[in-house]
């Protein structure tokens, strides 16, 4: 199962989430993607249904874009991680029926609990080990 991130946040809060990421994966390459055209190919040449998706958008204008493209997460297990807690904002973010919806100012003690959950399961569903690109 593979685990591809696409994060548009500033450079501080991409390095607190990539800190995140070798927290929970210490063993194992973290690659996030900064352009959704370099997300999108990495996510069409993955074969693997049930992989996940996390998407940390820098504001709620990336968030609206990637909900027109929501037909290609469609097949992915989606983690959202919103820009800020508006309402506006999270009606988006719900739209894209993620798994879990956490903030960029949230808990993220919480969000590495679920994302090894969410890996664990699909570890053991797929019987194969995690691999992120």
């Amino acid at each position: 199962m593979d685990v591809f991130i696409y994060a548009t946040i500033s450079e501080e809060q991409e390095k607190r989430l990539e800190e995140l990421f070798r927290i929970v994966f210490p063993e194992e390459e973290i690659q996030i993607y900064r352009t959704f055209d370099d997300f999108s190919k990495k996510l069409k040449l993955s074969g693997q249904v049930g992989s996940v998706a996390v998407l940390a958008p820098g504001n709620r204008e990336q968030l609206l874009h990637l909900l027109s493209k929501r037909d290609l997460l469609r097949d992915f297990r989606t983690i959202v991680i919103a820009p800020d807690r508006e309402d506006g904002t999270v009606a988006i973010a719900h739209q894209l029926r993620p798994r879990y919806l956490t903030y960029l100012n949230g808990d993220f003690g919480e969000f590495a609990a679920v994302l090894r959950k969410i890996t664990a399961v699909g570890n053991s569903l797929n019987g194969g080990s995690f691999l992120p690109h």
